[in-house]
């Protein structure tokens, strides 16, 4: 491909800190996904500053619930959620979502139906959208619910104070006087539908550019 002539899209809000769940627990966004996005620049690659379609979000998401109580319903039901992480919220989610009515679930259908059809304009003005890895919850919703594909890739690996295995408290360092925790900072691209090809293209060409794909944290003793 000529990256002169890829179009890539993204916000400059998702390099700034992520919106991931509570906003009020958004981590900030590090050095790694920003150098990332000014590796994209030096490409040459079109930057072009977008937002995404209004749209609630959070009530499409509930049929994300739906989908997963139904395939890990034999898991609930014999009791066996009790063994993941302390704090996941699945199994919360999995037994609240049995009160949707199914008026409401095809209601939310419809939503997800008009999002597809404005995701499918977006990408009439961009090639692929780029952002950090979790670094945005709209941005996850809308691309896995309207059927985009993704690719994802490291930026870098950080270290940082070790983090708690209560997800509940995932952003919070469980002891700052804890040896640091070594992990990866990593980005992502999505595509328009059925447009792998240039995603992975232009995915590619940031990878070898920044030629950290062979950095890896050391495994944990358990």
């Amino acid at each position: 491909r000529d990256l002169s002539q890829v179009r890539v899209g993204y916000s400059p809000a998702w390099f700034e800190r992520s919106s991931f769940g509570d906003p009020s627990s958004g981590a900030p966004i590090t050095a790694a996904e920003q150098g990332a996005l000014e590796a994209l620049r030096q490409l040459g690659v079109r930057l072009i500053p977008l937002e995404l379609p209004a749209c609630p979000y959070r009530t499409i998401s509930e049929n994300l619930f739906v989908e997963s109580a139904a395939m890990f319903d034999e898991l609930m039901l014999s009791g066996q959620d009790a063994q993941l992480l302390p704090g996941s919220p699945w199994p919360g989610n999995w037994r609240r979502i049995r009160f949707l009515s199914a008026v409401d679930y095809l209601q939310i259908e419809r939503l997800r139906r008009q999002l597809m059809q404005q995701m499918h304009e977006l990408f009439e003005q961009v090639d692929v959208v780029f952002g950090p890895t979790y670094g945005s919850f709209d941005l996850l919703v809308a691309m896995n619910l309207t059927g985009q594909p993704g690719v994802t890739l490291r930026a870098g690996v950080i270290s940082a104070p070790a983090r708690s295995m209560d997800v509940r408290k995932f952003f919070l360092p469980e002891n700052p006087a804890a040896p640091p925790h070594v992990g990866t900072r990593n980005v992502t691209f999505h595509g328009r539908v059925l447009g792998d090809g240039d995603m992975l293209a232009i995915a590619r060409a940031l990878e070898a550019r920044l030629q950290v794909q062979q950095q890896k944290p050391p495994l944990a003793e358990l």
